[in-house]
């Protein structure tokens, strides 16, 4: 794994470019991770989860793209070397800047995915955690694309998400899941998919 050096940012900033006005799903995104993690069902699998996700990423300079109100941002900046978390909704980011986190490794950006190419930096690693921002089968692939465009090859990513009723034997089925990562980042590979009864947990190595 190659180490790379991160500059620390002091608390909140803003880049060029960045998009200052959420689109309209972001708040529905924000109540439906909510709603999500009030579940204690979710609760138990999210320990496992978590332990999971921080011993993929541990020790790398790791990109957050969605990174909503900073409830994963503050469990990777355990063991990550840096994060960089973006949110494009302005209540987030504030949510996600009262949770104090380690200003020497952690760096917020009010930025939609789509500022991804325009970020400065050298990163390793990548999360994303409840990219169907509506539920069901609107998964955000796009935002996918952009992430692996920005880290390159030998990159470690992990994607966790919550097991929809309908997903069940629908769009989110395993084989579908690894068929979407495929078709973002089609020479991805060590893919590794667990199945919890709530949530599943996807890694893979681009």
């Amino acid at each position: 794994m190659s180490s790379h050096q991160h500059h620390a940012h002091s608390t909140v900033a803003a880049p060029p470019d960045a998009c200052v006005v959420p689109p309209p799903a972001s708040g529905a995104r924000q109540g439906r991770v909510d709603r999500l993690l009030a579940d204690p069902r979710v609760q138990r699998e999210l320990r496992g989860v978590v332990g999971r996700v921080q011993g993929v990423l541990a020790g790398r300079s790791v990109i957050e793209p969605a990174c909503g109100d900073g409830w994963w941002t503050a469990h990777l900046a355990q063991a990550a070397q840096a994060v960089t978390a973006l949110t494009d909704d302005p209540a987030a980011l504030r949510r996600a800047a009262a949770r104090r986190l380690p200003a020497n490794r952690v760096a917020l950006l009010q930025a939609a995915p789509e500022d991804l190419p325009r970020l400065g930096g050298a990163f390793d690693g990548g999360f994303a955690a409840f990219l169907c921002a509506g539920g069901g089968n609107t998964y955000r692939t796009d935002v996918l694309t952009l992430l692996h465009r920005r880290l390159g090859p030998g990159a470690a990513v992990v994607l966790v998400d919550a097991r929809e009723p309908e997903a069940r034997s629908g769009a989110m089925a395993e084989d579908d899941l690894r068929a979407r990562v495929r078709e973002t980042a089609p020479d991805a590979r060590a893919l590794r998919l667990d199945m919890g009864e709530r949530l599943w947990c996807l890694s893979y190595t681009l």
